[in-house]
């Protein structure tokens, strides 16, 4: 059989083929279609979720409301890391930004000439002194040696008195005052209150504040004569 017999039977085969309607071929084939396309859904759906979220991160930089909020937590962590820095190294600075008690200060004996050195030198705004004679004198001093007060003892007119100054940095417990009485003098609030009389003595505790500097004062005469002593030492 020769490629011409060949040909020739197989125009006969498609010439007696009949096709099969267009209805009945579209039936056959169009659950295999339904089933491709839901098969595919879900990477379609995949798809578009993840290009979603490509593009809420790309608008959070590029557009102007995500920069602004994005600065702006920024400047919060920088100002508290800034905080916590900071803050520390200023609260443990000595003198007047750090408040101490007076029991953490530390009681130094020192020379007439020590004492009022220092209260030049710290700049402390205090009455003068310089008129009485002076016992007992010391410095009171942080840990770190900073002067934070002083003080001495003294005779005058038939009277004895103890002085303690202080900075204004240094926190005073006025609960030994309890219903004082109060003096003005000049520029000067004083607090006294009257202790025990012992030997025929009277006795005073007195606080006063002036110029930034506390006082602390204890007197005791034979005569009352305690608001003519705070008129002269305050004048």
């Amino acid at each position: 059989m020769d490629d011409k017999d060949i040909e020739r039977i197989l125009k006969d085969s498609a010439n007696k083929t009949e096709l099969m309607p267009s209805e009945e071929r579209w039936n056959r084939i169009k659950d295999r279609l339904d089933m491709q396309v839901k098969v595919g859904e879900p990477v379609l759906q995949e798809v578009t979720v993840a290009a979603s979220a490509g593009n809420a991160n790309k608008n959070l930089f590029n557009s102007a409301r995500g920069r602004v909020t994005f600065g702006f937590i920024v400047c919060c962590v920088c100002l508290i890391l800034c905080l916590a820095i900071v803050l520390p190294i200023y609260f443990s600075r000595p003198g007047e930004h750090r408040y101490m008690d007076e029991e953490d200060l530390i009681y130094t004996i020192c020379s007439d000439d020590e004492f009022f050195e220092a209260i030049k030198q710290n700049k402390f705004q205090v009455v003068n002194f310089t008129s009485y004679i002076l016992t007992d004198v010391h410095l009171l001093k942080t840990e770190e040696s900073i002067v934070l007060g002083g003080g001495f003892s003294s005779e005058t007119d038939g009277a004895i008195f103890s002085l303690t100054f202080l900075s204004n940095s240094v926190l005073i417990k006025d609960d030994d005052y309890v219903n004082y009485k109060e003096y003005t003098v000049s520029d000067t609030n004083i607090q006294y209150i009257s202790l025990n009389d012992e030997d025929g003595t009277v006795s005073y505790k007195a606080l006063a504040k002036r110029k930034g500097v506390t006082y602390k004062i204890e007197y005791t005469a034979v005569e009352d004569n305690v608001l003519a002593f705070f008129d002269e030492f305050f004048k």
